[in-house]
């Protein structure tokens, strides 16, 4: 059964031979020629996996790609960023150069299920943590409750940044913040604190409050996710979950 996807790109050889292998690796593909369109369709929901291609004619720039990770999020969309070896793909939680094959196209949709850490149910996957610290839940658990006590203190000085518009001091702690997330494989909150960094540096301040609401509430996903979590392991001292 095929799984539908959602394909962004108006580069001629992305959308004829790339649309070709992502029918062969086991997807039912639309084509969105632009962001406008792309954004549109998220929104019907249904789409299990959107490939963004960098090599778009437009570009891909933050403001875009906050809209794009923020529609996906809101539908359980898995996204992937495709582009040649010069593209700038560094801070999207997932990529892949091109040409792709129909072999990883494939990979693509086996990986698209919640569980398996594409998409998830929520903000935090304890079971790609799990996988990627060698398979000891335990360890997991640890982890998160380090994140507990070290970096949560952090979203509350992002949250009294942004309240006082100190857009630098929000550019400072975002960036560490981003990379906390990362650290528990909390992906799409770590890209979008990410681009808030960059925002809060060299946006208007227009976009820099608007890109902050969506990360405060990210974080406050992230800090109930750890909260349940923590649920399963009921031995282990109380999280200090922020405010």
């Amino acid at each position: 059964m095929s799984m539908p996807a959602l394909l962004l790109s108006d580069e001629p050889l992305t959308t004829t031979a790339g649309l070709r292998r992502l029918v062969e690796g086991g997807f039912e593909v639309e084509l969105a020629t632009d962001v406008a369109s792309a954004l549109a369709r998220l929104a019907r929901g249904g789409v299990a996996l959107l490939v963004v291609d960098l090599d778009h004619s437009e570009g891909i720039g933050p403001p875009a790609a906050v809209a794009l990770m923020s529609a996906a999020l809101a539908q359980a969309t898995a996204v992937l960023a495709i582009g040649v070896p010069s593209t700038e793909l560094r801070g999207w939680p997932r990529t892949a150069t091109k040409p792709f094959t129909a072999e990883q196209a494939r990979a693509w949709r086996a990986a698209a299920q919640p569980r398996l850490g594409m998409c998830e149910a929520t903000p935090v996957s304890l079971e790609r943590l799990t996988e990627n610290l060698g398979g000891s839940e335990a360890d997991a658990l640890d982890m998160l409750r380090d994140y507990a006590s070290l970096a949560l203190p952090q979203h509350d000085a992002l949250r009294a940044a942004v309240a006082a518009e100190d857009w630098p001091r929000v550019a400072e702690v975002a960036h560490r913040v981003c990379g906390s997330l990362g650290a528990i494989e909390a992906r799409e909150a770590a890209f979008t604190c990410r681009q808030l960094m960059g925002v809060s540096r060299t946006g208007t301040p227009d976009d820099a409050r608007r890109l902050a609401v969506h990360v405060l509430s990210l974080l406050a996903r992230v800090e109930a996710s750890l909260d349940r979590h923590h649920a399963r392991d009921p031995s282990a001292p109380p999280m200090a979950l922020g405010a």
